[in-house]
C-alpha cells in the first residue's frame, strides 16, 4: 500500500510539474506576441531589431514576474517562465547561425544582461518615476539598441499600467495562462533626450 501511494504521489507531481511547465510556456508565448506588437515600434518608437525585441521581452518578463511574486501558484509558475526565455534565446541564437561552440557563451550573455534588468527594474519600481525612468532609458535609448527616440515617458505608464491590470486578474486565470495586456497610449512627450535636444 505504502509503494502504491508513493507512486501515486509521483506521478502527481509529474503531473503538476508538467502543467507548470506548460502554463509557462504559453505564458511566454503570450509575452513574445505582445512585444511584437507593431505600437511598440511605431508608437513607442522601440527599435525594430534584435536588441529592441529582447528588451522588450524582459520587460514583459519582469512585468509578469512582478505580478506573480506575491502568491505561491503563481509564483511556483516565474521560474518556468525564465526557464522557456531561455531555451527560446538559445533556439533563436541557433535558427540566427551561431554554432555550438558559441551558443552556450552567447547564452550566458544574454542570460545575464536579462537578470540585470529585471534586477534594476525591481528596484525601480521600489522608487520614484525617475528611477524607473533611468531604467527604461537604459534599457531602451542604449547604444546597443540604437533607439534614441524611444518614447521613455510612455513606457513607463504602459509598465505601471500593465502590473496594475494583471495584479486584480483571478489567479485562475494566471495559472490558465490567460494574460491581458494594456493597449498602448500615445504621449506627446518623448522620453529619450540626447545632447542639447
Amino acid at each position: 500500500m505504502e509503494l502504491i501511494n508513493w507512486l501515486q504521489r509521483l506521478r502527481e507531481t509529474r503531473r503538476s510539474r508538467s502543467n507548470r511547465r506548460d502554463v509557462s510556456r504559453k505564458l511566454y508565448q503570450q509575452i513574445v506576441t505582445q512585444a511584437r506588437q507593431p505600437s511598440f515600434y511605431s508608437v513607442a518608437k522601440v527599435s525594430d531589431s534584435v536588441d529592441g525585441r529582447f528588451e522588450l521581452i524582459v520587460l514583459h518578463l519582469f512585468i509578469l514576474l512582478r505580478c506573480f511574486r506575491h502568491d505561491p501558484i503563481t509564483a511556483s509558475i516565474s521560474q518556468g517562465l525564465v526557464n522557456a526565455m531561455t531555451e527560446d534565446m538559445d533556439r533563436a541564437l541557433r535558427e540566427l547561425g551561431v554554432g555550438d561552440l558559441k551558443i552556450g557563451r552567447k547564452v550566458r550573455t544574454m542570460v545575464g544582461i536579462m537578470h540585470v534588468r529585471l534586477s534594476s527594474y525591481e528596484v525601480a519600481l521600489e522608487g520614484e518615476d525617475e528611477m524607473l525612468s533611468k531604467v527604461l532609458s537604459d534599457s531602451f535609448c542604449s547604444e546597443r539598441v540604437t533607439a534614441f527616440d524611444t518614447d521613455v515617458e510612455l513606457m513607463k505608464i504602459y509598465v505601471r499600467r500593465a502590473i496594475e491590470g494583471i495584479s486584480r486578474l483571478p489567479c485562475r486565470d494566471l495559472i490558465q495562462g490567460d494574460i491581458v495586456f494594456p493597449q498602448l497610449i500615445k504621449n506627446t512627450n518623448r522620453g529619450c533626450s540626447r545632447g542639447d535636444d
